[in-house]
């Protein structure tokens, strides 16, 4: 709690100096988050290779009809929400676009 709120004071007091400052602060901060998310995710990918079997639709066809699965064809329901919910934001966003490039 105590790292949340100094950085947004610091946030808030570069804010003065405009986008720019922020950004270029900000840049190499999101490289090495990046770079740190990439190597560890490789490192686990080398080190337990049987989690690419979760993007596989072998696997997920498997457990759509199996036994298993007590709500049968109803758990494609968590795949078709979040585009649904999304949709609902495309007109603001293309709105807002179109204010940012004119």
């Amino acid at each position: 709690m105590i790292i949340t709120t100094v950085v947004l004071l610091v946030l808030f007091m570069i804010q003065r100096f405009g986008t720019g400052v922020i950004g270029k602060s900000f840049g190499p901060v999101m490289i090495l988050w990046f770079g740190f998310l990439a190597v560890f995710g490789i490192v686990n990918l080398i080190n337990y290779p049987m989690i690419l079997k979760a993007i596989s639709p072998y696997y997920a066809i498997k457990i759509l009809f199996s036994p298993v699965n007590k709500v049968g064809i109803f758990i494609l329901g968590s795949i078709f929400w979040q585009p649904q919910e999304q949709r609902l934001y495309i007109p603001i966003w293309v709105t807002l676009a179109r204010r940012i490039f004119m």
